[in-house]
């Protein structure tokens, strides 16, 4: 599952529902994250 959101709104996403983030760096400067819930459900967000 691919979910793009601007920085402040992917924070405030993680915060609410509390999830683990690891962020991910391309070569390119795209910030992204790969995150995963507590249920064990993954998900990966790209920051712009």
């Amino acid at each position: 599952m691919s979910l793009t959101l601007s920085l402040t709104d992917s924070l405030r996403e993680l915060a609410i529902l509390d999830l683990s983030m690891i962020p991910v760096f391309s070569p390119d400067g795209i910030q992204a994250a790969f995150v995963r819930s507590r249920k064990g459900e993954s998900y990966f967000f790209t920051l712009g």
